[in-house]
């Protein structure tokens, strides 16, 4: 019998040591390696792709990252970006803007903002206008030489506060604009609207909405006038919010427009936000309160302080203020001598209605109480008592 001997020709096959290969510097999902299954039995030469060594040792590191970080990871797949569209949903979880959106939009957040009669640091025809009622004595802003025949003259352009309302967005919706008004002199049909703009910190301004035509504007009476956000505005929060009133005149000899604000007639904005505006309306505040026995230089830190306690004056003491303060900020100095009549001397302080003490009760203690009115530069000082 003769022998033969088969030599098997396999193509494409590994004929290199390991040290010689070239090194795969990003593996692909369909590269194949060798591997040993049932080592410690029948051992056998198998093939693995890269893909599957990928998905064992994610599923075998989950469990390593869960017992590690005491809760399972959410996957990203999961995540929703649209709380209604997702709502049928109990495996998908919502970002916090999701959240906050959805919050935003189905609440239906919306804020006041007064017209007033004080100038506005833009200058020219612009007018503050306050997310505090300004609660003050009524006052008319009158645009006069009206012209005959002619539409969209300007009249008053009212502004918020630089970084006021302080909010990141105004939503889509309904915004209006309630006015008191007269056409005190003139004898033109006298239409007003209004237009609602957002303004940059270098004054820039982006018209957003438009309002519709008044009705005829005679004798004093109330106005509503609404427009349509039909998408949401981004803001910075420097942005101001600026409303402007436009005349339309009729045939005849011209008019006289005025229009109402503070007092009883509350003229104000009134716009759609979001829930951004709650960290300036409603806070929880816990009074900031430095106390010391006597200080003859009582230099109050704004930045810091909302009272400022003394508890047994041994010196004559000046107070005054350092720091930044904010519009409406409030601070209540207590303060007691320590059984001698001390003198005192307020600077930065401007009193309304009050008279501020010139020399202390001897073991007795006194409240000031003052707040910040940005418009006017000054700390107002609205009460003072001493204890009987």
């Amino acid at each position: 019998m003769r022998n033969y001997s088969i030599t098997y020709i396999i193509p494409n096959m590994a004929d290199l040591k390991i040290t010689q290969l070239d090194a795969v510097v990003t593996p692909d999902d369909t590269d194949l390696l060798e591997t040993v299954q049932d080592v410690a039995t029948t051992p056998v030469n198998k093939k693995i792709t890269w893909t599957k060594i990928k998905a064992f040792l994610k599923t075998y590191f989950d469990t390593l990252y869960e017992d590690a970080l005491g809760f399972t990871p959410e996957n990203v797949a999961n995540k929703s970006t649209d709380i209604i569209a997702d709502g049928a949903s109990n495996t998908k979880y919502p970002g916090l803007k999701a959240i906050k959106d959805y919050v935003d939009n189905t609440v239906g957040i919306a804020i006041d903002i007064f017209f007033t009669s004080v100038a506005s640091d833009i200058g020219g025809i612009y007018d503050e206008m306050l997310l505090d009622d300004p609660q003050a004595v009524e006052s008319d802003i009158e645009t006069s030489g009206l012209t005959a025949s002619t539409d969209d003259q300007a009249l008053n352009n009212f502004a918020t506060p630089s970084g006021s309302p302080a909010v990141l967005s105004i939503p889509s919706g309904i915004f209006a604009v309630h006015f008191h008004a007269t056409k005190s002199a003139g004898n033109s049909d006298l239409n007003v609207y209004a237009e609602l703009y957002k303004r940059a910190s270098g004054g820039t301004e982006t018209l957003l909405a438009t309002t519709e035509l008044s009705s005829l504007i005679t004798t004093k009476d109330s106005f509503s006038l609404h427009g349509n956000l039909p998408t949401e505005t981004d803001l910075l929060v420097t942005d101001r919010i600026v409303v402007k009133f436009f005349a339309n005149v009729g045939s005849g000899s011209g008019a006289t427009f005025q229009m109402h604000v503070e007092g009883t007639t509350v003229s104000h904005l009134t716009l759609p936000t979001t829930t951004e505006i709650l960290n300036n309306i409603f806070k929880l505040k816990n009074d900031r309160v430095v106390i010391t026995a006597d200080d003859a230089t009582s230099v109050i830190d704004l930045d810091e302080t909302d009272v400022y306690r003394l508890t047994a004056m041994s010196s004559n003491t000046t107070f005054s203020f350092t720091g930044t303060p904010a519009d409406g900020q409030e601070v209540m100095l207590q303060f007691k001598d320590d059984g001698s009549t001390r003198e005192l001397i307020f600077t930065g302080f401007t009193v309304i209605g009050v008279t501020l003490p010139e020399d202390t009760v001897p073991g007795k203690w006194h409240y000031v109480s003052v707040k910040y009115n940005e418009s006017a530069s000054a700390w107002h000082v609205l009460a003072v008592s001493v204890e009987e």
